[in-house]
């Protein structure tokens, strides 16, 4: 929806260039619009598999959610509209998170 206005009158989309092209429409900065970018493609990922997720019998923990979003970040990574070390930055706080449950399947 955002994305669509944004690009209305322009004739090509350069998906690659698209947080360049965001961020000076809304008239923000690269890194900005790289982050917002990133945030709409990682919440039309993440809120439907979070809602699947949530729908089951059980609920289930949150491991689909980290999957998709971790998979959907690294894509963001490889078209340079996230910040690799946002990313790494990331990864180490869900590390820290889930760092007891972790300790606890190894030490027994």
């Amino acid at each position: 929806m955002l994305i669509s206005r944004v690009y209305a009158d322009s004739g090509d989309v350069d998906l690659l260039q698209l947080h360049v092209e965001l961020g000076n429409r809304l008239g923000v900065g690269t890194f900005a619009g790289g982050l917002i970018a990133s945030v709409i493609l990682l919440m039309m990922t993440v809120f439907p598999t979070a809602l699947i997720n949530r729908s089951r019998k059980g609920g289930g923990g949150p491991m689909a959610e980290l999957f998709i979003g971790m998979a959907t970040l690294g894509l963001c990574v490889a078209t340079t509209w996230f910040p690799i070390w946002i990313f790494v930055l990331l990864v180490f706080l869900i590390a820290l998170m889930f760092s007891d449950k972790i300790t606890g399947l190894i030490g027994g």
